[in-house]
């Protein structure tokens, strides 16, 4: 990695390592304000194989910033990274969680889904793709599910504002915004009748042991909610 003046009209600022669900122009306009002042920013990151032109992996306020303080021409300072589109994606999906302005849970889903959707990444384990985006691995084996749960054929693919996905033949977008718990929800309403049965039987086995073990461990109030939501499942206490 070399630190250089990287000229702005020389950065490839492709769509597909921009994580965030929404750019935030206000944003810039401050940061550049910053600049007027003379206070220089932290280095934007760019991935090169051949020169002069190079990815624009973090730093699209930055970049922009500078393009509104000082214009189309002017040059900004840059950590120059060897690779290509994939290395610059890969780092991008990362890229917010380390510094700059906090992601929100959209953005860090989008990043998620990055990775879960691309052929060779999806493979890794959830731990470690929330180790490469920062975030929890509960979030990365719930979208893992929705996505498997929603895509009927083949894997997503992403867009500016969601997840490109097909299911009983129509293709539609899962927006970065709606995917919740409560979306994987309402995908099982859909569901047959059939399907609904063994979820029910799948639940009530592991509320059966979660029975037994809050038995054996003494923990009575955990007991209680067990017991409740055996009762609600309809399934004996």
């Amino acid at each position: 990695m070399r630190l250089v003046q990287f000229p702005l009209k020389n950065l490839i600022r492709d769509e597909r390592c921009q994580m965030r669900v929404e750019f935030d122009e206000g944003y810039a306009q401050e940061l550049a304000e910053v600049r007027r002042q003379g206070v220089q920013l932290p280095a934007v990151d760019v991935f090169q194989t051949e020169r002069p032109r190079g990815y624009l992996a973090d730093g699209y306020h930055r970049a922009r910033a500078e393009e509104l303080a000082f214009g189309p021409r002017a040059q900004v300072l840059a950590n120059i990274h060897p690779g290509g589109l994939r290395e610059a994606i890969l780092f991008a999906a990362g890229a917010n969680a380390r510094h700059g302005l906090r992601p929100r849970p959209e953005d860090v889903r989008k990043a998620v889904a990055t990775l879960l959707t691309d052929p060779e990444w999806c493979q890794w384990s959830g731990r470690e793709i929330a180790r490469r985006v920062g975030c929890g691995v509960d979030l990365v084996l719930r979208l893992r599910d929705q996505i498997a749960e929603f895509s009927s054929v083949g894997i997503g693919q992403i867009g500016r504002d969601g997840l490109r996905v097909q299911r009983n033949g129509t293709t539609y977008t899962m927006r970065f915004r709606d995917m919740t718990p409560q979306q994987r929800r309402a995908a099982a309403q859909e569901e047959s009748a059939g399907h609904r049965d063994a979820w029910r039987r799948d639940l009530a086995e592991a509320l059966g042991s979660a029975e037994r073990h809050a038995l054996n461990l003494g923990l009575g109030a955990v007991l209680g909610h067990v017991r409740q939501a055996l009762e609600a499942l309809g399934a004996p206490a």
